[in-house]
């Protein structure tokens, strides 16, 4: 199963102009695959068994000008895209967006705002000091069985939004639409309540019409408070006045009582099981748009809920299921967080003026310094957070691709087997168990004797030692 992960590696090799900085590349995606402790890229050294001095060699790697973080995303888009089990609908990809939130406690780290807890566990703070990423993942899948398998991770920086004059909503929105354009591939972004706000909406309707090709097409949760409209009535013939642009209004959530003899009923795969469905599919005007937006009911075992779609060709069906893929981008943030340790950095900048960790009114942070050095920081965050997110996804397809194999190699005990294609945590395991092994052994493939180069250093008499890390 290693190989099969160097394999995938391989094809990352021309975004990195020098061989060093390869080599470099594939050292930190080993030690993030290896280690079982979060502590920044100490334990990268530590769980690879590096020689001391590389621990200075992978802070530069990050500020290194042999790569940029712009052309190994992209390679990533397109070998995700390329891939059999990528979904599509109407020729066209699923992208899921959302937020996630990551305490951090530095106090010379660039990025750090006050943070307020929506989560309901009376054990977390109402506000906390931390960082808020914005994710973009790629749905894959085989059978019932879907990963979302992130592309992008962007830290949301005050300056950064203020200079694009986008808000933290449009920001995904945007950068959505990028990913389809260089991808040219035409995509669905399926978000959250969070979402359902008329700039995301016009974000993709302007730039439809500025471009002529709508790349991205909105499913988002509906509010529960929101109202749409009918049809203007026809005019009457001599009445005097401005025509009507809006119909009757109505309240979304009354018409579940209002029309609920008008409800279809359907199979529909929701939530990981196939279950029989209430539909119900209306094209309303929305003024926040002033436009129409496809607007679909839908009576659950979990509820009542009501979806958006800017595709007014879409069935109600597809609409359901695809939102309910939303789901998958949570289990992913807990794979990043909890067994990759995507989100456990450490890099900060003496520059940036020292500020509380008690929670305080955002503003933006003074720098005593050098811009650029702030935002080689960020730059360096951001790089080590998407090559985990690559990581997470590499443990996805693989997964995905080799089932039989991973659960015949798999020596881990399990309770009980829920899936025939295996988590994340197997596949990482199991990479874990096959890397250190070989690494002990003699092994001769190139990636292991790259390894064991950096496992020595030079004493004093200028001969080289083994250093046990």
């Amino acid at each position: 199963m290693d190989k099969k992960l160097f394999e995938i590696l391989e094809n990352f090799r021309p975004c990195f102009s020098r061989k060093a900085t390869y080599c470099w590349f594939i050292l930190v995606m080993i030690g993030l695959t290896v280690r079982a402790d979060h502590y920044g890229i100490s334990s990268i050294v530590r769980w690879v068994s590096l020689s001391s001095n590389c621990y200075f060699s992978l802070l530069h790697f990050f500020g290194s000008t042999g790569w940029t973080l712009d052309a190994l995303l992209l390679c990533w888009w397109n070998y995700c895209l390329q891939d059999p089990l990528c979904l599509k609908i109407q020729g066209r990809a699923i992208l899921i967006g959302d937020h996630t939130n990551q305490p951090k406690e530095g106090q010379r780290m660039p990025g750090v705002l006050t943070i307020h807890q929506h989560s309901e566990t009376s054990s977390k703070p109402s506000y906390f000091r931390g960082h808020v990423w914005g994710f973009i993942a790629l749905v894959i899948g085989k059978g019932q069985k879907c990963f979302a398998v992130p592309l992008q991770g962007e830290l949301n920086i005050e300056e950064r939004n203020s200079e694009s004059s986008c808000s933290l909503a449009t920001r995904i929105v945007h950068n959505a639409i990028q990913i389809a354009e260089k991808m040219d591939c035409p995509v669905y972004l399926v978000l959250d309540a969070f979402f359902a706000i008329s700039p995301v909406f016009w974000a993709v309707s302007v730039y439809g019409i500025v471009h002529r090709v709508v790349w991205v097409h909105i499913i988002t949760r509906a509010k529960k408070s929101i109202v749409a409209y009918l049809d203007p009535p026809s005019d009457t013939p001599g009445k005097r006045g401005r025509k009507r642009k809006y119909g009757e209004k109505l309240k979304l959530i009354d018409l579940f009582k209002k029309k609920a003899n008008e409800f279809i009923e359907t199979t529909c795969f929701v939530y990981g099981r196939t279950e029989v469905v209430q539909l119900l599919c209306l094209d309303l005007l929305w003024k926040p748009i002033k436009g129409k937006i496809r607007f679909v009911l839908a009576i659950t075992s979990r509820g009542h809920i009501i979806l958006m779609s800017s595709d007014l060709t879409l069935p109600a069906v597809q609409i359901l299921e695809l939102y309910c893929q939303r789901a998958s981008i949570e289990s992913m943030f807990l794979v990043l967080k909890h067994l990759i340790g995507g989100l456990c950095y450490r890099f900060w900048a003496r520059l940036i003026e020292k500020s509380s960790r008690r929670p305080k009114k955002n503003k933006s942070s003074k720098v005593t310094g050098h811009k650029e050095t702030i935002e080689n920081k960020v730059r360096a965050i951001e790089m080590f957070v998407n090559l985990s997110a690559i990581l997470v996804g590499i443990l996805q397809i693989l997964a995905l691709r080799f089932p039989q194999e991973i659960w015949r190699d798999n020596t881990l005990w399990l309770r009980t087997f829920s899936n025939a294609i295996p988590s994340e945590y197997i596949a990482k395991n199991l990479l874990v168990q096959t890397i250190l092994m070989n690494l002990h052994k003699v092994n001769p493939h190139a990636i292991y004797t790259l390894i064991r180069s950096r496992q020595f250093q030079p004493n004093d008499a200028g001969e080289f030692k083994y250093s046990s890390g």
